[in-house]
């Protein structure tokens, strides 16, 4: 992938199954499976970067099983040092996100 930044870069995703969770659609209780996108920088940048904090946080992006996969959620940075943000369909309906709505 290209990394935008002030000197554009070429980064590898390494993508990894982290493991399912339940949401509901509608009256139905279904599974997804919870990917970790970790970006990794190649080269010296790659050693300094985490040194000085300027190492890309992980992003996490849920999908359905089966026969047709199909995107649900996504928490992650847009961009670095950016805040945490949460993008999902709004038909799907995660425990978690119960709970985050009533502490707001």
């Amino acid at each position: 992938m290209v990394a935008g930044s002030p000197k554009p870069r070429v980064v590898t995703l390494a993508i990894s199954p982290e493991g399912e969770d339940v949401f509901d659609i509608g009256f139905q209780a279904r599974k997804a499976v919870r990917y970790d996108i970790k970006v990794e920088i190649g080269g010296v940048a790659g050693v300094v970067a985490p040194l000085i904090g300027k190492a890309p946080r992980d992003v996490h992006v849920w999908v359905t099983q089966g026969e047709e996969p199909a995107f649900l959620k996504e928490e992650g940075h847009m961009y670095l040092g950016g805040p945490v943000w949460r993008v999902k369909i709004a038909a799907a309906s995660f425990p978690g996100d119960r709970a985050a709505a009533v502490k707001r």
